[in-house]
């Protein structure tokens, strides 16, 4: 079972920053989630809300920010005992650090509001750009629940994988049917069980299951014949998968 990060160890350290990456790979993970949002200025940032809320700026929101506003900010501030200051990253910053040390899972996020669609594929395609400049396309797999988004990342670089987040089992069918380029199916964790297993294998995909942190979570990535886990605590689960191998 392979075992992803979920936006970094975020069950440590403030999710999507340096130091949940930097613990994902202390904690054996084998890969990283992390969350891709576009400024206002066109730069693609790692945080996974649409919003500043959790940083105590209720009403402000990533589009209508330029990075050179973003950066300041302290991004770990709303997580119990930080004392440190995390700062937001840049795509091209997790390119550089930690491309090429262990697998990225690069998920775009739906774009809001009147421009939402253009500025959807917009960051779809900066996404598969920064991909491609950094010479990572191999280490790299992008992930959507929208079908839009990866088919602008497949219209740039059709070698990159393609993973369809799944949050409905009703949405499978169609999901299953995106174009060329598909390399999975992630299925949210609590939404899909046992009763699925025969569809999903029928579908011909490998299967990812998100967010995966307890033993009964773990036990239905099991059920559903997944080959990874998305977690938020990636040691913990490599522990729970390794005592099931030896017992």
């Amino acid at each position: 079972m392979r075992i992803i990060a979920h936006r970094g160890a975020s069950h440590a350290e403030p999710e999507n920053t340096a130091a949940a990456f930097d613990a994902a790979l202390v904690e054996g993970a084998d890969g990283i989630e992390l969350d891709l949002q576009l400024s206002r200025d066109g730069e693609v940032v790692v945080f996974h809300d649409a919003t500043l809320a959790r940083l105590g700026l209720r009403r402000a929101r990533i589009r209508d920010h330029d990075w050179s506003d973003l950066a300041g900010l302290d991004v770990g501030r709303w997580f119990a005992g930080q004392a440190t200051p995390h700062r937001m990253l840049r795509l091209t910053d997790v390119l550089a650090g930690w491309g090429g040390r262990t697998h990225l899972y690069l998920e775009i996020k739906h774009a809001e509001g009147r421009r939402g669609r253009d500025r959807h594929r917009e960051l779809a395609e900066r996404t598969a750009e920064a991909v491609r400049a950094a010479g990572l396309i191999d280490q790299v797999s992008i992930l959507s629940f929208h079908e839009a988004a990866l088919e602008a990342v497949h219209a740039l670089v059709p070698t990159l994988a393609l993973v369809r987040n799944v949050q409905r089992v009703g949405l499978l069918t169609r999901a299953a049917q995106q174009r060329a380029g598909l390399s999975a199916l992630c299925v949210a964790v609590d939404r899909f069980g046992a009763a699925q297993r025969a569809r999903l294998a029928a579908l011909e995909r490998p299967v990812y299951v998100y967010t995966c942190d307890t033993p009964a979570q773990f036990r239905r990535a099991c059920d559903l014949d997944a080959t990874a886990v998305i977690s938020n605590g990636p040691a913990a689960a490599r522990r729970w998968f390794a005592g099931q191998t030896s017992a």
